[in-house]
């Protein structure tokens, strides 16, 4: 689809919400028939007040994820003018500010649409022959222009790990696994992540997005399940060569995960079972003897 177009279905779509924000029923009218009862004054006027607070959020959540999307298909031009525009409605949004720094990103890199394609077009050749570090490194331009494109970042990783170099393909996914996380592209965080787990089935951190992932979308039945599998960790750490220092920094990110699973689920016995071991560990005995407490509450 090209930019032109994809600018207009952006303007109806504006056009197909905006009325709404003006628009007033005749019935809140105090001299329409069916309006008898209706109240008016400062709680009508309050009452309004509210729709249209109602509406302007969700006409800034619509400009939102229309510029989400065009900066995940690359299209600068309209995903400006969606950014412009919620700074207009909204100069203080969360949000605001990584959609801005998005965009940066995007223009900075971004290359002529015929140039990409046909970078992308070596770069597969190469690919379907074998060529895998010629292939990388037209991958890495691409990934540069499109850091939002998850098929180029899947690709690259691969070729990474097609060369022997795994920590690069591991650390590759891991760091946009986490970019994703961040701009709440949800699903291509999920791939980074599932693919990291392929590759290095142990990696703690990946199991942690995981977990991090299902709550944000909030599944709290599968970040807590999540969460209990991070807690292997504790009973038979996976990492045994690890330093002292670097062993204990596992645990604490292990107890903080599993503070996050109690939040979502007090009564859970496992989770409180080894959130107490958890801490027993770290000798926050304390905190130990509290949880156990619990445990012992919700098992009567």
């Amino acid at each position: 689809m090209r930019e032109g177009k994809r600018i207009t279905t952006q303007r109806q779509l504006s056009l197909h919400i905006s009325p709404k924000l003006g628009h007033r029923s005749h019935r809140s009218h105090p001299s329409h028939p069916e309006g008898e009862g209706l109240t008016t004054g400062g709680e009508e006027a309050s009452g309004i007040a509210e729709a249209g607070d109602s509406q302007a959020e969700l006409l800034i959540e619509v400009r939102i994820a229309l510029a989400r999307l065009f900066l995940n298909r690359g299209v600068s031009e309209a995903a400006g003018e969606s950014v412009e525009k919620i700074e207009a409605l909204s100069p203080e949004h969360p949000e605001l500010r990584v959609l801005e720094d998005q965009l940066r990103r995007l223009r900075r890199f971004q290359i002529p649409q015929e140039q990409y394609e046909q970078t992308a077009r070596r770069a597969y050749e190469h690919w379907e022959h074998g060529e895998y570090g010629a292939a990388a490194q037209l991958f890495e331009r691409l990934r540069q222009a499109h850091p939002q494109d998850l098929n180029v970042l899947l690709r690259l990783a691969e070729a990474y790990h097609r060369q022997d170099q795994l920590p690069r393909a591991l650390e590759l996914l891991e760091s946009g696994g986490r970019q994703f996380l961040s701009e709440r592209n949800l699903e291509a965080a999920r791939q980074c992540f599932h693919r990291l787990l392929e590759l290095a089935p142990e990696r703690f951190s990946a199991h942690l997005a995981l977990a991090q992932l299902a709550q944000a979308e909030g599944d709290r039945r599968a970040a807590v399940e999540q969460y209990l599998r991070l807690s292997d960790w504790v009973e038979e750490p996976k990492r045994p060569a690890a330093g002292a220092a670097e062993a204990r920094g596992t645990l604490e990110q292990l107890a903080a995960a599993l503070e996050q699973a109690r939040h979502l689920d007090p009564q859970s016995e496992p989770v409180l079972r080894r959130l107490g071991l958890a801490y027993e560990k770290l000798e926050r005995l304390e905190d130990a003897r509290e949880t156990y407490r619990a445990l012992a509450e919700s098992c009567r």
